[in-house]
């Protein structure tokens, strides 16, 4: 089973101040589980069964600068900070 949700929230300069510059503000959350995955212990021949839980989120902060060429393509350049928090757990079901 796998779900996810994130959004992402951004502002644009240029109408109010007159700055080529965007900001985003973006998280996401992730979750997984996986269960039943079987193996077998070589040394005893015992078939055993496991479940694992991810779970992930992160949040970004970006910033943009749109180079002003007067072009129908806009280019630009940006870079961000963000982090991420993960979570793993593992258990033998047998």
């Amino acid at each position: 089973v796998s779900v996810g949700a994130g959004g992402t929230l951004g502002y644009n300069f240029a109408p109010a101040y007159q700055w080529p510059i965007r900001t985003e503000l973006s998280a996401t959350w992730r979750y997984r589980s996986d269960a039943n995955v079987a193996f077998t212990d070589v040394a005893t021949g015992g078939a055993f069964a496991s479940k694992s839980d991810v779970q992930t989120t992160d949040i970004m902060l970006a910033a943009l600068w749109d180079i002003p060429l007067g072009w129908k393509l806009q280019p630009y350049i940006g870079g961000g900070v963000g982090m991420a928090y993960s979570s793993v757990e593992s258990y033998l079901l047998n």
